[in-house]
């Protein structure tokens, strides 16, 4: 998990001064896009229903190009955990004076760092610290990418970008530009990304939002279906 410390530098005011360690992704595996499958000629041919139906060297069940579903191998992505603070205590206030931790590697609990407390270390929960994308390339400081290593893109205000490529596998995917979490399936060129908007409320493919008593569904192309339950008004 990536880690940065906030330091006190009045009793209100706060600077973020970044961990050394590096940025850790993790992964997701994706269906491959149904417009890159190659199917049967049958109408709608359909093996599977869910990824419990497919063999493990074929994991996923996913939609193909002529509206049928097949297991498939799945395509996996990186994708960069969210970054977060440890908010320091006032300086004036007594915490308890022990150390329950000396680093994020001692903290049981998913989630939590090792965060000071006036009078020693804790484990709790961080603050997620925005915007991420802009946060993990200054953390940066300009290095070059490694061979084989994903870094991610930014839009102008520093959210990710919707669409992220990784050149070293030559796949590319839409994310949520909030956290960077990967969305729909993997593609190899540019991908269009799309997302559906009900009420106010922006929602990514493979969402799922009420509308009044009935359950919509976001796909990949911007539209979404809903259930047809009469909601009794």
């Amino acid at each position: 998990m990536r880690v940065l410390h906030v330091l006190p530098v009045a009793s209100l005011a706060l600077l973020l001064c970044l961990w050394a360690s590096p940025t850790i992704a993790t992964s997701y595996v994706l269906c491959p896009s149904a417009d890159e499958t190659i199917t049967e000629e049958s109408p709608c041919p359909t093996e599977c229903y869910s990824d419990t139906q497919c063999e493990s060297n074929a994991s996923l069940c996913c939609p193909t190009s002529n509206c049928g579903r097949q297991c498939l191998a799945g395509v996996t992505v990186p994708h960069t955990p969210p970054v977060v603070a440890c908010l320091y205590a006032d300086p004036d206030t007594v915490g308890t004076c022990a150390e329950f931790c000396s680093s994020d590697s001692d903290c049981v609990v998913d989630g939590e760092i090792c965060c000071p407390n006036s009078c020693g270390h804790t484990c709790t929960s961080g603050t997620p610290v925005t915007p991420i994308c802009r946060v993990i390339l200054e953390s940066r400081n300009g290095t070059q990418p490694r061979i084989g290593e994903y870094v991610p893109q930014c839009d102008g205000e520093g959210r990710f970008a919707e669409a992220q490529c990784h050149g070293s596998t030559g796949y590319c995917w839409c994310v949520r530009p909030d956290t960077g979490e990967p969305v729909g399936t993997a593609i190899s060129r540019q991908p269009q990304c799309n997302n559906c908007s009900h009420n106010g409320q922006v929602n990514y493919p493979g969402d799922t939002f009420p509308n009044d008593c009935n359950t919509c569904t976001c796909f990949e192309d911007g539209s979404f279906a809903c259930t047809e339950i009469g909601c009794g008004h």
